[in-house]
């Protein structure tokens, strides 16, 4: 009987690009078959992506947590075009938008129009970056 296909560890690159993409955390003690992957070898096969069995509710500990936010800041930093910025709004579809701040791009105007007397511009950040942190 032939062995089935080898096991491998998630490479970090993978579960970051899997969560920044796709907003799902993949925890590193997580094994695929070799076959799953791109030719690259760094990301998802887009089916794959589909059929992926996702929770709600997860618990991190602290190092797992502070590695992936350590990953997703040094991805940020090496893609200064994917770099988030709440000023662009033409980056976010309206899924994009209401995954990091729960509303939709059209609301998120709306709240800056409304907010902009309010807040006011920094040398450190705008309207729309405060506003945007705020809500996610």
């Amino acid at each position: 009987m032939k062995p089935g296909p080898k096991f491998i560890v998630f490479p970090t690159s993978t579960r970051t690009e899997t969560f920044i993409s796709h907003n799902i955390i993949i925890t590193a003690e997580s094994t695929c078959c070799p076959g799953h992957f791109k030719h690259d070898d760094t990301s998802f096969e887009e089916i794959v992506i589909s059929k992926l069995s996702t929770i709600d509710n997860v618990i991190l500990k602290r190092p797992s947590l502070l590695n992936l936010l350590t990953s997703v800041r040094d991805y940020c930093i090496c893609s200064k075009n994917k770099r988030l910025s709440f000023d662009d709004f033409a980056m976010f579809s309206d899924e994009d938008m209401s995954n990091l701040t729960g509303i939709s791009v059209s609301n998120f105007v709306e709240l800056l129009k409304v907010s902009d007397s309010s807040i006011r511009n920094t040398p450190a950040r705008t309207v729309a970056t405060t506003i945007g942190i705020f809500l996610f």
